[in-house]
Parts: structure tokens; sequence; C-alpha cells
């Protein structure tokens, strides 16, 4: 907005000197009061076309001024829209992480009373380097596994599985799991 007030300054500043100068030259001795009615219709219409440049660059100023605080509106919106926008998708993901860790929490309560409820396999592991009793702590892999045992079995027709290749580990993590398991077999 300063470059306005420097603009009008400027405007200010040269119809004082044009003023200055019509005066200085009124004071001027014209023995013809012809010839002093035609300087005076110059002076008029020079400042006329002063006076019009300068509305003109007035109006100019003004629909600059005007563009300059729609655009100021627009960004302003658009600013606000993208915050919202921003807010909306961080309290998405700040809900998810709260969920994630809750979960989390679960799994971790569930591992808690599973390591809790089977000692045994604590101990055994240390025992066994293969690993896969260790994973007999956790339910959810261990029924997941059970289920991919018996249905081998079962779609083989002889209670056996015919396990393909990667099958195999499957089964001899349920071998594993049938000396733990209370029933003493793997498949219901």
């Amino acid at each position: 907005m300063s470059w306005i007030g420097g603009s009008l300054s400027s405007l200010t500043g040269q119809l004082s000197n044009l003023t200055k100068d019509i005066l200085t030259e009124g004071t001027e001795e014209v023995s013809d009061p012809t010839t002093e009615l035609r300087l005076a219709h110059e002076k008029l219409h020079q400042l006329d076309g002063l006076l019009s440049t300068q509305r003109q660059e007035n109006e100019r100023l003004k629909r600059a001024n005007r563009e300059l605080e729609e655009k100021a509106e627009g960004s302003e919106l658009q600013i606000n829209t993208i915050s919202r926008e921003y807010r909306t998708v961080l309290e998405g993901k700040e809900r998810e992480v709260n969920t994630l860790k809750h979960h989390n929490q679960e799994l971790l309560e569930q591992q808690a009373r599973a390591a809790a409820f089977t000692p045994s396999a604590s101990q055994d592991h240390s025992k066994d380097n293969d690993g896969w009793d260790s994973l007999t702590n956790f339910p959810l892999v261990s029924n997941f596994m059970r289920h991919r045992y018996c249905a081998a079995a079962y779609q083989s027709g002889e209670g056996k599985p015919q396990a393909s290749r990667p099958d195999r580990e499957a089964s001899y993590f349920l071998i594993a799991l049938d000396s733990s398991h209370p029933g003493g077999s793997a498949c219901p």
C-alpha cells in the first residue's frame, strides 16, 4: 500500500509545481488581453490533460488494488481449505496410530498371557534352535498353522497331509505342536 501513497504524493507534487508555474506566469506583464486569454486557455487545457491522466492513473491503481485484494482473499481461502484438509488427514492418522498402538498392546498382552499359560515352551526353546516352538506362544499363528495342516490332511483323504513344498514347514511345525497340544493331535 505504500506504493499507492507514493504515487499520490508524486501526483500532489506535480499539481503543486504546475500551480506555481501558472501563478508565476500570471504575474508576467502581458499587454494584450487576447494573448492573456489564449495563454490562460492553453494552461487550462494543459491542466485538464494532466487531471485526466492523473484520474486514469488513479483508476488503474484502484483496479490493481482491488485485484490484489481479491487475490489475497482467494489465497487466504485456499490456505484455510488446505489447513482444514491437513487437519482432517492428521486427525485420521492420529486415530490410526492410536488404533495400531491399542492393537499392539492387545497383542503384547495376548503374548504375555500365552507365555504365562505355557511355561514349558520357553524351557524347550533353549533346547531347540529351529525356532518353530517359539511360535506356539502366539495363539493366532499356531491356530493358523493348525488349520492349514488339517486342511491339507483332509484334502488328501487319508487323514495325513500330502504337503506341498511350502506346506512341509507347516507340517514340521504341527508335529512339534502335536507334542505340546493338550489333546495330543493338531487336528480337531
